[in-house]
C-alpha cells in the first residue's frame, strides 16, 4: 500500500500506520543512518509470535555529562540493555518513545530526540522468514533531578568499555558507540543550556499561547491586518519549484507547511527544539517528517534540501556563536536559504514596539530578545554570505512589524 493511501485511511480509522511507514521510509534518507542486521532462527511458536509485530523503537536516554540509562537484565547473568519494545497499533513512533520513557519512570521529560540507527532483526523458522524494523533513537533527560534513582530497574551510567562489554545484544551494544560519537559532536557544537530555558518557558505559557492563538489571531490580530495574503504571495514565489524544504525552528507555526501542501512540494521537514511544539503540529501535518534539533546541531547531509525556512529565529539565540552556527547550518544543508526576521521593535515604534513589550514578552512570555536592525541584518548576511552566494533582500511591513527578509542561493545552483 503506498504511503499517500495509508495517510488517508489514517485519517478514517483514526491510526497512525501511515505516518510510521513514511517516518520508517525516510530517517534513514534523511539521517544517513546505519544499518544493523541480526538474524536469528526461532521456534513455530516464537514465530507466530513474531508474526504480529513490525516495527519496535530502542531508546537512548542521556543526561547531560552524557551518561546513559541501562535497563538491568537477568538471564544466567546480570547485564545491561537499551529500553524499548514494539510500537503499538494506536501510536506513533513518538508516542511510543514517550511511553517506553515513562515505563522507566512516569516523571521523565525527554527532548533532543533524534534516531541514530535503523535495524532489522530477521527471524527464520524453517524456510520461512520474517523481519523486524527498528528505528534507535538517542533523546537527552531533561529533569534527571525528578527521577528517583534508587527506584529505577537501572541506572545512568558513565561509559567505558568496561560497562559497554556486559550489554549483550549486538544491536543495543552498536547503537551505544553511535550515539557516543554523536554526543561528542553535539557537545562541540552547543551546550543546549539556553534552549532548555526556551523550551521551559514555551511550556509554562503554553495556555497563554492557547489563548494568543484561537482567541487573539482570530480577533484582533487577524490575517487582514497582518496582511497574510501578500506575505504568503511573497513567499510563494520565493520557494516555488522547491522539491524539498525544512523548517529549521517551526515553533506551533503551520503557515510553511500549509505552503507547502498547497505548492505540492514532495518532502517537507519541520525541526524545533521543543518536542511538545514538534508533537502539536504532527498530529494536524501526517505527511510531514517532524524533528527535535537544536538548530545549531542539526545533523543532515549538505545539499540535502532545496529551501531552508527560518522566520523569527535569529533574535532567540543566545549569542554570536549560536546564530553563526544557526545561518552556516542551514547554508550546509540546502541550496536556498529563506529568513524572515522581525526588526528590532524599539526602532521601529509605535504599535510593534507595544506589541513585543506588554504582548510577547509581558505575557507570552517570549524569550527571544536578540533583535536586529536594518542595517545590523544586511550586514550579518552580507558578511557571511556575500562572496558564497546570490543574495536578495526584501521587507514586509504589517501590524505587528517590519520584517526583514534575506534569499539566499548558493552560487552556481
Amino acid at each position: 500500500m503506498n504511503n499517500k493511501l495509508e495517510l488517508a485511511l489514517d485519517k478514517v480509522f483514526s491510526g497512525y500506520a501511515g505516518k510510521n511507514s513514511i517516518i520508517f521510509d525516510n530517517y534513514s534518507k534523511l539521517y544517513n543512518l546505519e544499518k544493523i542486521v541480526h538474524k536469528s532462527e526461532v521456534s513455530e511458536k516464537l514465530f507466530d509470535y513474531v508474526l504480529r509485530k513490525k516495527y519496535f523503537v530502542l531508546l537512548v536516554i542521556y543526561d547531560e555529562e552524557g551518561k546513559v540509562f541501562l535497563d538491568r537484565n537477568v538471564a544466567d547473568t546480570l547485564y545491561w540493555g537499551l529500553p524499548g519494545g514494539s510500537i503499538r497499533g494506536d501510536e506513533t513512533v513518538h508516542m511510543a518513545l514517550n511511553r517506553i520513557s515513562k515505563s522507566i519512570d512516569e516523571n521523565i521529560i525527554i527532548g533532543d530526540v533524534e534516531p541514530v540507527a535503523t535495524i532489522e532483526n530477521v527471524f527464520s523458522y524453517e524456510s520461512e522468514k520474517y523481519t523486524h524494523y527498528g528505528l534507535a533513537f538517542m533523546a537527552r533527560i531533561r529533569n534527571k533531578n525528578d527521577t528517583n534513582i534508587n527506584n529505577l530497574m537501572g541506572d545512568f551510567i558513565k561509559l567505558n568499555e568496561k560497562e559497554i562489554g556486559y550489554i549483550k545484544r549486538f544491536a543495543s551494544k552498536r547503537v551505544i558507540e553511535l550515539f557516543r560519537d554523536r554526543f561528542k559532536s553535539i557537545k562541540a557544537l552547543s551546550d543546549n543550556h539556553f534552549q532548555e530555558d526556551e523550551i521551559s518557558t514555551n511550556e509554562k505559557s503554553s495556555k497563554r499561547y492557547d489563548f494568543h492563538n484561537k482567541f487573539v489571531k482570530k480577533l484582533i490580530l487577524t490575517d487582514k491586518l497582518k496582511k497574510k495574503h501578500q506575505f504568503k504571495k511573497i513567499i510563494s514565489e520565493k520557494v516555488c519549484g522547491a522539491d524539498s524544504l525544512i523548517d529549521i525552528s517551526c515553533g506551533d507555526d503551520k503557515f510553511i507547511f500549509n505552503l507547502s501542501r498547497e505548492l505540492a512540494i514532495d518532502f517537507v521537514v519541520g525541526n524545533d527544539i521543543s518536542w511538545s511544539q514538534v508533537e502539536k503540529l504532527n498530529k494536524t501535518f501526517n505527511e510531514v517528517i517532524f524533528t527535535n534539533h537544536n538548530a545549531v546541531t542539526i545533523p543532515f547531509d549538505d545539499d540535502m534540501f532545496s529551501v531552508s525556512y527560518c522566520s523569527n529565529t535569529l533574535h532567540h539565540m543566545p549569542d554570536k556563536k549560536s546564530l553563526f552556527g544557526v545561518l552556516e547550518n542551514m547554508f550546509r544543508i540546502s541550496k536556498k536559504i529563506l529568513i524572515i526576521e522581525i526588526e528590532n521593535p524599539k526602532e521601529t515604534g509605535g504599535i510593534p514596539y507595544l506589541l513585543n513589550k506588554y504582548w510577547y514578552i509581558g505575557f507570552l512570555k517570549d524569550v527571544g530578545g536578540s533583535f536586529l536592525n536594518q542595517q545590523e541584518f544586511k550586514l550579518l548576511i552580507n558578511s557571511m554570505f556575500g562572496n558564497r552566494a546570490n543574495v536578495k533582500f526584501d521587507n514586509f511591513k504589517n501590524i505587528t512589524g517590519n520584517y526583514m527578509i534575506a534569499e539566499i542561493e548558493k552560487l552556481g545552483e
